[in-house]
This record gives structure tokens, sequence and C-alpha cells, in this order.
């Protein structure tokens, strides 16, 4: 195996500007995998909600299978992205990408002959790798093709990705206002098949074939990656940092609900709390990258995480729509400081080639830290109040940064 470099040898590794008909290249690469996630992942999340659980309903499903059926695809991701980001760095991303395409456009169309909940339950678990694709091997393609200014296009994905989160939802009500279950899941599965267009153009970046050439089989390839990603203690690090920062940010869309109508405050208003926060994280992940490539990751981070750690028990003892508002507008640029940082780091500290084993095990942290979210407040509310337990978190948050700065005090 190829000696991995050290930080120091990463920042001071001269990376030369790619000339302006390259540079334009890939540009244009880069605004076709946009349009690609947007369309697919549009289409994900318009059936995810509102359709899903009303779907689920209209089949009989109980409020227990329901749930199981809306977090299935979550676990999905959890269990398989590792593995498939280290299968595309030996296989390539573009390959990946068209079989993740393909779930997007052709398994929406599977609902409209389901009949009882087993069977939704069932397409939901395998639907769930459609995502679970997305989710690493989409950055490693952005990483494979900046080495500049990484973190900064990576903050104009995760924006357009994050700009699903409300298109989708917003589609799905208005199809079922118009039509019915039917034409919603065709609806989801034709914004998959517009997605195939941009996919199909999309270049296949060549991977780096020493490390596949010492490996006399696939599995010996997953499984050496996977180790040095798992083994990694920056990386794994970084992977807490995510996790940490999604379980805050989980929680608080759980139960800040619950009390912002103790307060007062009535569920629409509630609604438009969350959609101020979801817009603060779109509108400024390009500038938390900017800023990453230009302050250095570990500042921005840690900036990041003092906006979450702090806003989290504010949020808790604000009793007026105006504060909650600012103070939502608080977790966005946390967030949107911290991605782009963390998944860019990540891949300066993986060999080039090779991000996604470490993409995959970023995005299966991530999902931890969102299936835990809402039980770890849960448990805590049962205990104590909603400002102690919201200051627990957010203690968890301030020992993580801690944890952080100790562990990757080397690359200031």
């Amino acid at each position: 195996m190829p000696k991995k470099p050290s930080s120091a040898e990463i920042s001071e590794t001269p990376v030369l500007e790619p000339t302006t008909d390259v540079a334009n290249r890939l540009r244009v690469h880069f605004v076709l995998l946009l349009i690609m996630d947007l369309m697919a992942r549009t289409g994900y999340q318009m059936g995810k909600s509102p359709v899903l659980p009303l779907f689920a309903n209209a089949l009989g499903a109980g409020p227990e299978v329901s749930g199981a059926i809306v977090a299935v695809s979550t676990t999905t991701g959890l269990i398989t992205s590792p593995l498939i980001g280290t299968l595309s760095d030996r296989y390539g991303r573009r390959r990946l990408l068209l079989i993740g395409t393909a779930m997007f456009a052709f398994i929406p169309f599977v609902y409209l002959s389901i009949q009882t909940p087993g069977q939704l339950l069932l397409v939901r678990l395998i639907h769930g790798f459609a995502t679970a694709i997305y989710g690493p091997v989409v950055c490693a393609l952005v990483a494979d093709l900046f080495q500049q200014r990484r973190a900064e296009y990576m903050g104009w994905y995760r924006s357009i990705r994050t700009s699903s989160y409300l298109l989708g939802p917003l589609l799905g009500g208005f199809v079922l206002f118009y039509g019915d279950f039917r034409l919603a899941w065709v609806s989801v599965g034709a914004l998959g098949l517009v997605a195939f267009l941009p996919a199909m153009a999309l270049p296949q970046v060549r991977q780096s074939t020493a490390s596949v050439q010492e490996q006399s089989s696939t599995w010996e390839f997953v499984c050496q990656h996977l180790l040095q990603a798992f083994k990694n203690p920056v990386l794994l690090a970084l992977g807490v940092v995510e996790a940490a920062l999604y379980l805050g940010l989980r929680a608080n869309k759980a139960f800040l609900p619950l009390y912002a109508v103790s307060v007062g405050i009535n569920p629409a208003q509630i609604g438009v709390i969350f959609s101020i926060q979801v817009a603060a994280t779109l509108l400024t992940q390009p500038m938390g990258g900017y800023l990453s490539d230009r302050m250095g990751r570990k500042s921005v981070i840690l900036v990041g995480l003092v906006l979450v750690g702090s806003g989290l028990p504010l949020m808790v003892m604000a009793h007026d729509l105006p504060v909650l508002a600012l103070l939502s507008v608080t977790l966005g640029l946390g967030e949107a400081a911290v991605m782009p940082s963390i998944i860019t780091l990540g891949t300066e500290l993986s060999d080039k080639g090779n991000y996604g084993s470490t993409l995959g095990m970023l995005d299966a942290m991530d999902n931890v830290g969102k299936a835990l979210g809402p039980i770890v407040a849960g448990l805590l509310l049962g205990l104590f109040n909603y400002v102690t337990s919201f200051t627990i978190i957010a203690g968890l948050l301030v020992a993580v940064a801690v944890i952080f700065c100790a562990v990757v005090r080397d690359l200031g």
C-alpha cells in the first residue's frame, strides 16, 4: 500500500489550477451532477413525505408499522453506505450512480401494484439503496472533479441536495391535492427518469488502480479500505462530529414542536420555524465551503459546532416566534459551516481516488446521529425538563468539539 500523506504534506502539496477548457468542462459535469441529484432526490422526498405515510395508512398500516415503513430506508443507508462507497472506489462512480438512478426511476412504479403494508415495507427497504448509493458516491465524484475550492463546490452540492427536501414535500402535497396515489408514484418515477439524462452524460473518472492491482478479490479490497477508514482516529473523529451534530439537530426537530405548542405557538408557525432553518442551511452552505477553503477546515467546523451547541438550549428557553426564528437561523448556519468542511476534510485525509470508503463511513455516522437524536432526547425528557435535556445535548456537542480539537490539532 502507498504511504498515506500526513496532514502537513497535504497542505504543502501544490495543486495546479486547471486550464480554462478543463475548468469549464469540470463545471459542466458539476452542473449535470447537480441536476441529476436534484431530480432524483426531489422525487424521492416527494414520495417520502407526505405521500408515504398517507399511502401506508390507506393500506391499513397502524402507527407502529407506519413508523417502521418510514424509517426502514434510513436503516438501509446506515448499513450499506460504507460498502457502496468502497465499491465506487474499485468500480467507478458513474457505474454506481447509474444503478442508483435506475432505482430512483423504476422502483416508484412498483408502488402501483402494492396491496399490503408488508409489501410496502419490502419495497421501501429496496428503495433505500438508491439514497445509500447517492450519499457517498456523489460526494466522492465532486471530490474527484475538484482539487481547488473543493469545500465550496461541496457546499453548492449540499445546497442543491437540501433544496430537494423543500421541493419534494411541496410537490407531493400538490399532486395529492389534485390527484391520487397512482399519480403521485408516477410523478416520483418520472422525476427519476429525468435524472437519467444528466446521469448518462457524467464522466467516468479514472480511479486509483495501484491498490486495486494489489488485491486478489473485491472482498479483500473492501475489507482493507473499510478498515482503513474506521481505524483512522482523525476520520473517526470527523464521523463522531457529524453524528453529534445530527443527534442535536434531529432531537430539536423531533421535540421542538411539542415545546412550541406548550408555549402557545401554533403548528403553522412551527412549520415556518423549520423552513427558516432549512433555508438558512440551503443559502449559506456554499459560503461555509468558501470560508473553509480560505480559513481552514478545523476553525469553520468548530464555529459551526458552537453555533448549534449554543442554539439548542436557547430554543427551549424562547417563548415567541421571532426569537425562535432567529435561533433556527443559528442552527441552520451551524450545519452549513460544519458539513462541507467535514466532507472535504475526509477526502483530503484519504488516498486520491479512494474517497468512497471514507465518505461511506461518514454517511453511516450521519445516519447514526439522525437515528439517535429523537431516542436520546426522548430518554432525557423522561427524566428532566426541556432546558436541562437540551443543555445536556449541547454539552455533548461541546465535549465532541473538545475531542475534535485534541485529535486534529495537527491540522491547524
